[in-house]
C-alpha cells in the first residue's frame, strides 16, 4: 500500500486520467516478497488512478564498497561479503536493499480550453 500512496502523492494536483505503468526498483536483498507484491498491488491500486496499471519490477543486484580497492562492485555471492576484486571482507552494502518508485507512465486528463473573453467595444 505504501507504493500506491507514494505514487498518488507524486501525482497530487496533476490532472491524471490513468496510470498505465508503475516501475519499481527492488533490491535483491530488500526482503520484498515479489509474488506477494505482484498479488497485492492490484488490490491496493483498486479505486485509484493506478487501477489496471502494469507493475514492472526491476531487480537491483547487491553491490558493496571495498575500501581496499576504493570501488563499489557487484557482490559475487550473498553468502560471502568480500570484494570481488581483491577478496577483502566488506559489509558496506551500497545497493541491493532498496524499494524505489522508479517511474510512472501516466495519461493526463484533457483540460478544457480556456475561454477567451472578448472585450466589448
Amino acid at each position: 500500500y505504501a507504493i500506491v500512496e507514494s505514487a498518488l502523492e507524486s501525482l497530487a494536483g496533476q490532472p491524471v486520467a490513468a496510470v498505465r505503468k508503475v516501475v519499481l526498483a527492488v533490491g535483491e536483498l530488500s526482503g520484498v516478497a515479489l509474488d506477494a507484491l505482484r498479488f497485492s498491488f492490484p488490490l491496493a491500486a483498486a479505486g485509484t488512478p493506478l487501477a489496471g496499471a502494469e507493475l514492472v519490477i526491476q531487480s537491483v543486484p547487491p553491490a558493496v564498497y571495498c575500501p581496499a580497492s576504493a570501488l563499489t562492485l557487484p557482490l559475487a555471492s550473498v553468502q560471502h561479503f568480500v570484494c570481488p576484486r581483491c577478496s577483502a571482507p566488506t559489509a558496506d552494502l551500497r545497493q541491493g536493499q532498496e524499494l524505489i518508485l522508479q517511474s510512472l507512465e501516466v495519461d493526463f486528463a484533457d483540460l478544457p480550453e480556456p475561454s477567451h473573453a472578448h472585450p466589448h467595444p
